[in-house]
């Protein structure tokens, strides 16, 4: 996977955030900020990388930083970074502090200026994604079938198939998404139709399987808050 392709694809569709007014100021009241935390491992063609992050977003869709507050993860303090989208985020990468275990609760810990704590948790999958077959090369006059072995049945699951297309004059890439009505099936069929697009001529494309688990999180944030585990593999596939 193209992590800055697909964060640009991204940027994109929802708009530029930037950095939230309220970083600049001591927020107390938590129906001003939804949450958005994830626990995450990706797979990409043989790396393993844990990583698990906070994005704090305003009414705006704008980034809060807090102000003499703080996040933490099964209380091990989270950093902070730029998030290519504008503002900054919390992170903590790899398992130093928290190690990516199944069937584990993750807790996220958010403190306000007050001092007052709200949490979010999630428990990850009972079953890790450890095998993504799909073809390495595809035409695209005929239908894909991908394969993975062994889901968790709690999971929603769905296909995330970034791609590059050209014309004569020009390239670009965008992003569809299947979901996986069936996870249990072990198998998906991605329409032929799907490799062609008025854009220009689809060429290659990074098909990455989801499994994702959706916590809980304080009602007292804003609506559309979250806390979710994801777990992810990714293949890669020339069209012709």
């Amino acid at each position: 996977m193209k992590p800055l392709r697909f964060l640009l694809i991204l940027l994109s569709l929802i708009g530029l955030s930037c950095s939230s007014p309220l970083s600049d100021t001591n927020v107390t009241d938590p129906s001003l900020l939804q949450p958005q935390l994830a626990v995450s491992k990706t797979m990409d063609n043989g790396a393993r990388v844990i990583e698990y992050t906070a994005d704090i977003y305003d009414k705006n869709h704008n980034l809060v930083t807090l102000q003499n507050g703080s996040v933490k993860i099964n209380g091990y303090s989270m950093n902070e970074r730029a998030n290519i989208l504008g503002g900054e985020e919390y992170y903590l990468t790899g398992e130093s502090e928290v190690k990516f275990i199944l069937d584990t609760t993750y807790t996220f810990t958010l403190t306000l200026s007050d001092g007052t704590q709200y949490n979010g948790t999630v428990k990850s999958q009972s079953a890790d994604l450890y095998e993504f077959d799909a073809p390495s090369t595809q035409s695209h006059t005929q239908n894909m079938t991908v394969t993975w072995k062994d889901t968790d049945p709690k999971a929603r699951m769905y296909i995330q198939m970034v791609y590059d297309f050209r014309t004569d004059t020009s390239s670009g890439s965008g992003i569809q998404t299947f979901t996986i009505s069936n996870p249990s099936s072990g198998s998906y069929t991605i329409n032929a139709s799907n490799f062609t697009t008025s854009q220009g001529e689809i060429y290659e494309v990074d098909l990455t399987l989801v499994s994702e688990i959706s916590g809980t999180i304080d009602s007292r944030f804003r609506p559309q808050s979250s806390t979710i585990s994801d777990l992810r593999i990714t293949r890669s596939a020339t069209i012709d």
